[in-house]
């Protein structure tokens, strides 16, 4: 598992990652959330409510992972999309995935 799935599955211990389209969508329009995770494999329509979503709350919105992964993360299910609920977390995730797509594996 790699690290931003690591960090996602601690966050979720610790309560501070949820996911579920009705759950996302209350933590960011309550401006609880502070980025949203989608699932590259999620469908079109999925990723386009997701982002709409994310600008209508002021959200950061990034695209990493499979549905599976980020299911496996968390411990349950196949997921499209997970919002991150802590500031440090989610600018761990991002710096992490930037580090990534940077190439500096």
């Amino acid at each position: 598992m790699d690290k931003v799935m690591s960090l996602l599955g601690f966050g979720r211990r610790a309560r501070r990652v949820l996911s579920g389209e009705e759950g996302i969508r209350r933590a960011v329009l309550r401006r609880r959330a502070r980025l949203l995770v989608v699932a590259e494999d999620a469908s079109p329509q999925s990723r386009a409510m997701y982002q709409r979503l994310a600008r209508a709350g002021g959200v950061s919105c990034t695209i990493y992972g499979r549905k599976e992964e980020l299911g496996r993360a968390l411990g349950t299910s196949a997921r499209s999309a997970v919002a991150i609920l802590d500031a440090g977390l989610a600018s761990a995730v991002v710096q992490e995935i930037g580090r990534r797509s940077g190439g500096e594996e």
